[in-house]
């Protein structure tokens, strides 16, 4: 037994490849629409894209039928809390995200997990925004 070499066998026995979706290369858009992922990790995004369903589509599309998505947005009861939130005109944070829209986008996907309410930073704040 050589103790400089640990007995763990690679859960994966396969390269993982990892990568970044950015929508704002439209040269590459042709080529994503065929690529499917396994696992895709979105947090806090939505509001700072300028059309959120095209945004929520892409994500349907690039998740693998039987993939893992893995999704927080914090969202507000309406758009007008939303401004009080963030600001009006806010050109970091152009959508406001309703608990509707989520829901709607949700009920394509089997949920594995689900929290609803806002978090410790979020009470903290005191700004009427959830997620």
């Amino acid at each position: 037994m050589n103790p400089r070499r640990p007995f763990i066998k690679p859960i994966c026995p396969k390269p993982v490849h990892t990568g970044t979706i950015n929508s704002h290369h439209r040269e590459r858009q042709h080529q994503r629409q065929h690529q499917h992922y396994d696992t895709l990790v979105a947090i806090n995004v939505l509001e700072h894209v300028q059309n959120a369903f095209e945004y929520l589509e892409g994500l349907h599309r690039a998740l693998r039928p039987g993939g893992l998505l893995i999704f927080h947005e914090r969202y507000y009861r309406t758009p007008l809390e939303g401004d009080g939130v963030l600001g009006r005109n806010n050109l970091y944070h152009p959508v406001r995200v309703t608990q509707r829209v989520l829901d709607i986008f949700l009920q394509q996907f089997e949920l594995l997990y689900w929290k609803s309410g806002p978090t410790t930073e979020m009470v903290r704040r005191g700004l009427n925004e959830t997620g």
